[in-house]
């Protein structure tokens, strides 16, 4: 049987083409992610308390919480850390979490200088059904005024990034797959070359 070169050409052409298509639905898929992920409800902004609880009652399917904890204080020194811990109905303890927070600012041969570290970003994710609860405590600073400078926010994340990501992975997966079945004489004699190029170095 002969294989017409030109439809061999053309039907390559399509091939090719797929994988490209295939390649630009995973990189929208992907920037939908990046978007999705930083994307959530509101569920309770504070300023922090020691000792403060959230509840949280997952009723249906599996869930993720953010928690963010910001401190704006501007007091030199002061190093204040917060911890968490997420437990179950029954007390028991599932996630422990923490983040020590600062700044620190002065003068030297160069003028004025700060550094500082001012944020906490922490992911739970809940599987089962139940009542959780997620207890933050303060440890470091004495001061209780610092409080008032430490604001807390939890967000019911959006969970359909996930599926976003799954579905770019396979879609990038699946046209790097095509590409090299129909490709694979062009791809081998090209690591070939370049294996070649590196020995005679």
């Amino acid at each position: 049987m002969t294989i017409d070169p030109n439809q061999e050409k053309e039907n390559l052409f399509f091939i090719n083409n797929l994988c490209l298509i295939l390649s630009i639905f995973s990189l929208i898929y992907f920037i939908t992610a990046i978007c999705l992920m930083g994307s959530g409800t509101p569920i309770k902004e504070c300023k922090f308390q020691d000792g403060m609880e959230i509840p949280i009652e997952i009723k249906d399917k599996a869930q993720v919480y953010k928690v963010e904890a910001h401190y704006t204080g501007r007091i030199n020194g002061e190093n204040v850390s917060i911890t968490g811990e997420v437990t179950n109905d029954e007390g028991e303890t599932l996630y422990e979490f923490g983040k020590d927070m600062w700044f620190e600012e002065g003068r030297d041969d160069e003028g004025y200088w700060s550094d500082s570290s001012r944020d906490m970003s922490i992911e739970l994710a809940f599987k089962d059904k139940g009542k959780y609860k997620i207890k933050l405590h303060k440890e470091g600073a004495a001061n209780n005024a610092i409080n008032n400078s430490i604001e807390i926010r939890i967000k019911n994340k959006v969970k359909s990034y996930v599926g976003f990501t799954q579905a770019g992975i396979g879609a990038l997966i699946l046209a790097l797959l095509v590409f090299y079945i129909f490709n694979a004489s062009w791809v081998n004699s090209g690591i070939g070359n370049m294996f070649e190029e590196m020995s005679d170095d």
